[in-house]
């Protein structure tokens, strides 16, 4: 479990306290949706039998620091990418899934991951591109009703 801590959430959020100084507004809308996306997700493959995390026995809490850490800033650093680059937005999110499944990848290699049930790295990527389309979604609703991007009201009057 230290070691879900430590690279689940304690180093993604060396990056999100870094991000968060560089666009508090995203951080603070995304972090909080993406997280729980990420739980959304997690609970239901993981009771279904599709997937498990080291340790085992702790179930649900073995990945718990992932989705309030790792998920959390990806989704936010999805939303910051796209929002500072004229990439087209769909292969960021091709970027943003492709890269996360190899890091998975390399958790199932190393025996972090186990799946079962014909789960497989495939269906990975879907699992995961899913998200990142409901958390750019979510973005893009944010925008329509100038939660996130919106300048502050320019009031030459001061009261």
């Amino acid at each position: 479990m230290h070691f879900n801590i430590l690279l689940g959430f304690l180093f993604p959020w060396l990056l999100g306290f870094y991000l968060y100084l560089k666009d508090k507004k995203t951080v603070l809308s995304i972090a909080p949706f993406s997280s729980l996306v990420a739980h959304l997700f997690n609970m239901l493959g993981m009771h279904l039998g599709l997937w498990q995390v080291t340790p085992f026995h702790l179930f649900d809490v073995s990945v718990l620091p992932f989705e309030l850490g790792l998920y959390a800033i990806l989704g936010s650093l999805l939303v910051y990418t796209i929002q500072r680059t004229k990439l087209n937005h769909h292969l960021i999110i091709l970027i943003f899934g492709a890269s996360t499944t190899l890091l998975e990848q390399l958790s199932f290699f190393l025996g972090i991951v186990h799946y079962s049930n014909s789960w497989n790295i495939w269906w990975t990527f879907i699992s995961y591109l899913t998200p990142y389309y409901l958390v750019y979604s979510y973005y893009i609703a944010l925008k329509h009703v100038s939660i996130l991007l919106c300048k502050p009201p320019n009031n030459s009057q001061h009261h």
